[in-house]
């Protein structure tokens, strides 16, 4: 009987530890769970263009192994402990994300949207990475265009293949002028970028005549590779009228 108890202590021991690895073979979650989740990785893997968003429906799933994980981790007070720290650290970071960080990608887009209803030119053109801003979720307006910087995957393999954002990214100015030909930026009312850009294309603003508009926060954490920094800005026509 003491040996018996001595058994049943060790392996209550050992489950904080091997816990995570022993989920995955509990006969008290069904097998197709872990293959739904194991499938859904494979396939999505297999394609070159990746994205997160494709990976959510299989987080309640997930979720099914880490509260079993946690149900199993020991003691009450441990279990307790587990989910104090999971909250505390979770919380903070889940309101940070939700609430501020690239918040002013939503604030950009409400600007844009309640200032092109009415106005004569109602077009805006986009230089910023796929997805900063929400774009037709916010921008409900028919007449209105809305230029953005185009991220088509290379589903075709072809060699030296760049996206528009890609190639924007490498060479802002050659962009621009190879794409947007004579006065860039003259079918345009409102032009939005990063703050980084702002110098770089200065002249060019400066000759269409725009000028800075609004100054929206971004990031605390600017990822310069990928085009972005901690600000959005917003040029404008001198002109325009709102």
């Amino acid at each position: 009987m003491h040996r018996a108890q001595i058994g049943k202590q060790r392996r209550r021991k050992e489950k904080p530890i091997f816990g995570l690895f022993k989920n995955f073979t509990s006969k008290k979650i069904p097998s197709v769970v872990l293959f739904l989740i194991v499938w859904t990785l494979t396939v999505y893997s297999i394609p070159p263009h990746r994205a997160m968003p494709v990976l959510l429906p299989i987080f309640p799933l997930l979720l099914v192994y880490a509260a079993y994980f946690f149900a199993s981790c020991g003691s009450a007070k441990l279990q307790n402990l587990c989910r104090w720290a999971l909250v505390s650290i979770n919380a903070p970071v889940t309101l940070y994300l939700a609430i501020y960080h690239q918040s002013g990608s939503i604030f950009a887009s409400h600007y844009l949207s309640m200032n092109l209803v009415n106005h004569k030119l109602p077009s805006v053109i986009i230089l910023t990475p796929c997805y900063t801003l929400p774009g037709k979720t916010h921008f409900h307006i028919p007449n209105a265009t809305i230029r953005t910087l185009e991220c088509t995957p290379n589903l075709h393999s072809a060699p030296g293949y760049l996206t528009e954002t890609e190639a924007f990214l490498m060479n802002p100015r050659r962009w621009v002028k190879n794409n947007l030909p004579e006065k860039p930026f003259k079918d345009y009312s409102y032009i939005v970028m990063f703050d980084y850009l702002g110098p770089i294309l200065e002249d060019m603003l400066r000759e269409d005549h725009f000028v800075l508009k609004k100054n929206f926060h971004y990031s605390h954490f600017p990822d310069f590779q990928s085009g972005q920094s901690r600000n959005i800005l917003i040029y404008s026509k001198v002109l325009e009228v709102e």
